[in-house]
């Protein structure tokens, strides 16, 4: 093979590669980044939970009242406190949260 035949892009890759690597420097530059990173990451989350938590507060109470709520006249009797925990509004809620949670991770996991 000639020297003519060769690539440019390829040589000029090769003739880069020859230049010596970043030092000690780099790595702790990328390192303190990634560090950096990592703490801004963990605080957005946090102050996403906090901010979560302060507006969900007012909602508690909604849902207790939607628990509630029967969604189908039982009389009383043993029936009505069998069914107790799953004849109110706030179970249908509860149950599509926790799909969409299922299918968030099922979706989104890697």
């Amino acid at each position: 093979m000639k020297v003519d035949d060769r690539d440019p892009g390829i040589q000029r890759l090769f003739s880069m590669a020859d230049e010596a690597l970043a030092g000690e420097a780099f790595v702790a530059d990328v390192l303190s980044r990634a560090e950096r990173h990592r703490r801004r990451v963990i605080a957005t989350r946090i102050g996403v939970g906090l901010a979560c938590a302060l507006v969900a507060l007012p909602f508690q109470d909604i849902m207790f009242e939607l628990a509630q709520i029967p969604l189908i006249s039982i009389e009383d009797g043993w029936r009505a406190q069998l069914l107790a925990p799953f004849n109110n509004v706030g179970a249908p809620l509860s149950l599509a949260v926790i799909g969409l949670r299922i299918l968030y991770r099922k979706v989104f996991s890697s």
